[in-house]
């Protein structure tokens, strides 16, 4: 094949490919005068028809190549310990499409403040925290995990509290009983 040069294993060069699609993809979208700080920093809902869809490209493109460049570390790393089995390529993939729906979840769920001209964030960016939402997909499950955790606690109540305080009635009750019957 063309791209065996990547090795012999086929989903090295698959994921090879969607690497360079995605990196293409990036530099050909921010090509367009549409895609710039401005537009990208108003957000998905303050842009309409073609600048939005333009813009929410360059950031999937972001997102995913962040996510793929993931998942070709994680297989360069099985591959380089002798570890690889093509039974879990799918893992792989999925990781790539979960990197892509957290690299935007990430920028989208940010307030506009965050990334307002004289904060901290403003120079960092979005297309910087897609990229970091498409390589660890798993911290911002973790995170939107923990703020649902949080806002269950609120609506329910500490569950680990009362779970403790039944374990320390249940304890005074027995003690209570074995002083009784001693």
């Amino acid at each position: 094949p063309l791209c065996y040069f990547l090795g012999p294993i086929p989903l090295v060069r698959r994921l090879s490919a969607t690497a360079i699609f995605f990196l293409v993809g990036l530099l050909l979208i921010s090509l367009s005068p549409s895609v710039n700080v401005e537009n990208i920093n108003k957000g998905m809902l303050s842009l309409e028809r073609y600048v939005l869809f333009l813009n929410q490209l360059f950031l999937l493109c972001c997102a995913g190549l962040g996510a793929s460049f993931s998942s070709l570390f994680q297989l360069n790393r099985y591959i380089a310990n002798a570890t690889y089995d093509p039974r879990f390529d799918s893992s792989y993939w999925s990781r790539i499409i979960l990197g892509v729906i957290a690299g935007i979840i990430m920028i989208e769920l940010l307030p506009a403040s965050v990334f307002s001209e004289g904060s901290t964030m403003h120079s960092f960016g979005k297309p910087t925290l897609a990229m970091f939402g498409g390589f660890s997909a798993t911290v911002v499950y973790r995170i939107i995990q923990r703020l649902v955790d949080s806002l269950e606690t609120l609506v329910k109540g500490p569950q680990r509290d009362n779970r403790e305080q039944q374990k320390v009635t249940v304890t005074a009750q027995a003690a209570e009983q074995r002083a009784q019957v001693n």
